[in-house]
């Protein structure tokens, strides 16, 4: 049986009339109108990339004629459109690649726009990765090596580009067994220096030819590998790889709460030392202890001078309530209602703890007799991750509550300021 290319119909305008043209195709995207003609009397199916049966339509004997429209729909992929003759026999198959592509054509402005900002994520590399690394005998390539900027990244590049999976894959089998995930991976010959600052904490490891470490003030890694698995899962709509990782992102929302380093029994809520908004590096003042080479980066129970920074848990109750929606879709409802209730848990407290009726408070202390001496009040300090936080889940008057101080802001900047988003 030969396979034949189908028709493809599109409706022109020109001079105010409709024409119908036909040209031979054998690939689409989702919502192309396709025609396939087929014996009078007869039918057609359309199998998905699932092989799933999405269409059948029936050809009338007589004045309709033998043409069908369909639109495409479906899985992506390998497409099958079969038809059948009046006795219902196979008459011919016809292979059809469906695939989808992100644009935005508007013939002007927004596509000139589009343009540039396609052409600014691809900017390192052809296929947009950053880096890539020869890790266990195989070249692998990240769109970013670090946790955090790859989760980032992939708000623009999840549309275009698969490869931001790469660096979830990766720590996901690297994932310790406490739950921790690893802040970047890097190539081997590139190490001494973070082996000698953080191996000694338990933050160093080399694997495969390549690096692991953790930078050990951040706070923020096993929420944004969350966040990656979720955006991972929504762009592909995988739903046998986003539940081969729900073990790994639980275990990962788990360590948040359960090592001394990252959870703060006072406050029930995580913590970290004095770092600007969320950067992997901590103020240098009379508080910070002196640890060493690294020491900006290392924490130390019993040292280091904790605190709240609310970012880390705005952050983490979005990876809870996407972790959930991840479970519910396994039809694992108990664990998603868990994470849930999670989520409510962290976003009181930090309520209480950090929320001043206009925006978050930058950074609270677990030790209240300490008094920094930084030339700014830093309870006046309109931290970025206010932003960041809006995007959230958070409730709606919040929301409110900070864009009205940003805009307050904006009404009373300093001379010389660019701006209130700085």
């Amino acid at each position: 049986m030969k396979a034949y290319a189908v028709w493809v119909f599109v409706t022109l305008i020109a001079g105010g009339a409709y024409g119908q043209v036909y040209k031979e195709v054998d690939s689409a995207a989702p919502l192309d109108r396709i025609s396939v003609t087929a014996p009078a009397g007869g039918s057609v199916r359309v199998r998905d990339g699932r092989d799933k049966e999405y269409f059948h339509g029936e050809t009338r004997a007589g004045g309709g004629g033998p043409v069908i429209q369909f639109l495409v729909n479906g899985a992506l992929g390998h497409q099958h459109i079969d038809m059948y003759d009046a006795r219902g026999r196979l008459w011919r198959s016809s292979p059809l690649q469906v695939d989808a592509r992100t644009d935005v054509d508007d013939g002007g402005t927004f596509k000139s726009l589009f343009t540039v900002l396609y052409k600014g994520m691809y900017i390192y590399s052809p296929d947009g990765s950053e880096s890539s690394f020869t890790w266990n005998g195989k070249q692998t390539h990240f769109l970013v090596p670090w946790v955090l900027d790859n989760n980032q990244t992939m708000k623009g590049m999840k549309y275009f580009n698969a490869n931001g999976k790469n660096l979830v894959e990766t720590m996901a089998r690297m994932q310790k067994k406490d739950g921790m995930i690893w802040s970047f991976i890097a190539g081997n010959d590139e190490g001494e220096y973070f082996k000698t600052a953080y191996e000694k904490y338990g933050f160093f490891l080399r694997d495969g030819g390549c690096y692991f470490a953790r930078q050990p003030v951040e706070n923020h890694v096993e929420y944004n590998y969350v966040n990656s698995i979720y955006q991972c899962w929504q762009a592909s709509g995988d739903d046998a790889w986003m539940k081969g990782l729900l073990a790994s992102a639980a275990a990962a929302l788990n360590y948040s709460m359960r090592d001394p380093l990252r959870w703060s029994e006072r406050f029930g809520l995580l913590k970290r030392a004095l770092t600007i908004d969320s950067w992997d590096f901590q103020v240098n003042d009379e508080y910070t202890p002196k640890l060493g080479i690294g020491n900006p980066m290392l924490v130390v129970i019993g040292k280091t001078k904790f605190g709240v920074f609310f970012g880390d848990n705005t952050g983490y109750a979005q990876a809870c309530n996407q972790l959930a929606k991840m479970y519910d879709a396994a039809g694992m409802h108990r664990e998603a209602q868990q994470f849930r209730d999670r989520a409510v848990m962290i976003l009181q407290r930090l309520n209480k703890v950090s929320w001043n009726g206009r925006f978050f408070t930058h950074f609270v202390e677990e030790d209240s007799t300490v008094q920094r001496h930084l030339g700014v009040d830093m309870k006046e300090q309109l931290a970025q991750f206010n932003a960041y936080s809006i995007n959230r889940g958070l409730p709606h008057e919040q929301n409110v509550a900070i864009i009205r101080s940003y805009l307050a802001l904006k009404e009373h900047l300093p001379k010389g300021s660019p701006g209130e988003w700085y």
